[in-house]
């Protein structure tokens, strides 16, 4: 309790606002609200409360709603990353850096199709950063280590990997992969003590990102047994054992039986592990003073923007009967 009652002394205001912040996102009745639009500017006004970038009267297109939706996301990340407090610039972080390792890895992938990644840079919506458009004018794996790596926060893991000269050469799932290990042990590491629900948080997304890689590596024999053990993070709730059997799985239903005593897999399991997560951030604002509460607002905010984009892109294709494929917290 003594460690609560100090998060409350010295981070009472920010919690405060997050949760304020947290009971103005959209509920079920929002949502249902939102379902009965008959236009995307019709959702925009019913959005306009609480995303204040919106304007009435203005018929957005689906990329242009997204696009308001998601710097409503970055300005309030940018407001608490610019406290200067080295328990809350962790966690924005590493919320932060996710996206930029994904948008790393991406624009690698896409090179050989796209080598001046005009149409690829589209694509990156959140976690840009500057260093990442060397990768434009990179001709190999050497100068994007040079120009990009060196020059970003990716540059603290470059040298547990080791990177092919050419493009083609080098796996990007599995180099991406290491990425993220890297990444989530690191955060573990540099929590302060008195944050223990992040710490069950990041070990519930250890156990996702160990399920996600057993999935991803089912139809390659090259990626195995210990060469599969050696991609999960040491970061996670799950037993040696349970992990091991994971590294020799070959198949969706061998997963779905070593996890079913955690999981009910009654649906798609990248569904499943959503649902988990969700209620595993809810938890942190029924926690007295705990400063989880701001990793999980953005999180469950993120999600909010792809249920409301999930509406609206019904509405434009105009299929309503899928419009309850939804995650929402209740």
């Amino acid at each position: 309790m003594e460690k609560q009652f100090n998060h409350v002394e010295k981070y009472g205001y920010i919690i405060s606002e997050i949760n304020g912040k947290k009971e103005e996102m959209l509920k079920e009745e929002d949502y249902n609200a939102l379902k009965r639009c008959e236009s995307l500017e019709e959702v925009a006004i019913k959005l306009s409360r609480t995303y204040r970038g919106l304007s009435e009267g203005i018929a957005y297109t689906k990329p242009e709603l997204k696009k308001k939706l998601l710097e409503a996301l970055k300005s309030d990340f940018n407001y608490y990353h610019d406290a200067e407090d080295k328990g809350i610039r962790t966690i924005l972080d590493y919320y932060m850096d996710f996206h930029k390792i994904q948008n790393f890895f991406y624009l690698l992938q896409c090179k050989l199709q796209d080598p001046n990644l005009e149409k690829s840079f589209e694509k990156i919506e959140i976690g840009d950063f500057s260093a990442l458009r060397t990768i434009k004018f990179s001709n190999d794996m050497d100068d994007v280590q040079r120009y990009c790596i060196e020059n970003s926060f990716l540059r603290k893991f470059e040298r547990k990997v080791k990177f092919k000269k050419e493009f083609s050469a080098n796996n990007f799932q599995i180099l991406q992969t290491l990425f993220f290990k890297f990444h989530i042990e690191e955060t573990f590491r540099n929590l302060n003590d008195d944050m223990d629900h992040m710490r069950e948080i990041l070990k519930l997304e250890g156990d996702r990102q160990i399920i996600e890689i057993t999935v991803n590596t089912l139809n390659s024999k090259d990626v195995v047994g210990k060469k599969r053990m050696r991609l999960f993070p040491d970061v996670h709730s799950m037993s040696l054992k349970t992990r091991e059997l994971l590294s020799h799985v070959e198949s969706l239903d061998d997963i779905k039986s070593i996890l079913s005593e955690t999981y009910d897999f009654d649906s798609d399991i990248s569904n499943v592990l959503i649902k988990a997560e969700l209620q595993k951030y809810q938890e942190s604002f029924r926690m007295y003073g705990d400063l989880s509460c701001v990793y999980s607002y953005f999180k469950m905010k993120e999600q909010e923007i792809k249920n409301i984009l999930w509406v609206a892109e019904c509405i434009v294709q105009n299929r309503r009967d899928a419009m309850d494929h939804l995650f929402v917290v209740r």
